[in-house]
């Protein structure tokens, strides 16, 4: 979410290294703004630095529903979000113990 001022506190927060604080901020943009698809692919995008590949999913795509024109690279993060998502399900489904 760029705004008017430029970047958002919440990709600050991801370019720092701070996901778990990214996570919170753009939550708050999003209550916000429901509307507003920069929040969730920031969201997303923290989520998976912090491989909660679910939760990215989840946001990714609800940004995509609401702006058809999220970027290339919105969408390969997506698709590896969903990758790693189904290799975690194949692990627990082999007994594997995954963080």
């Amino acid at each position: 979410m760029a705004g008017r001022y430029g970047m958002s506190f919440a990709a600050k927060m991801i370019q720092q290294g701070k996901y778990a604080e990214a996570i919170d901020e753009a939550t708050r943009a999003v209550m916000r703004d429901e509307e507003d698809p920069a929040a969730l692919v920031e969201r997303a995008s923290a989520y998976a630095w912090l491989e909660r590949y679910p939760e990215a999913v989840t946001d990714f795509e609800a940004a995509i529903a609401l702006d058809e024109t999220t970027t290339a690279a919105d969408v390969a993060l997506l698709w590896e979000a969903r990758s790693a998502s189904a290799r975690i399900r194949a692990l627990r489904c082999h007994g594997t113990t995954v963080r």
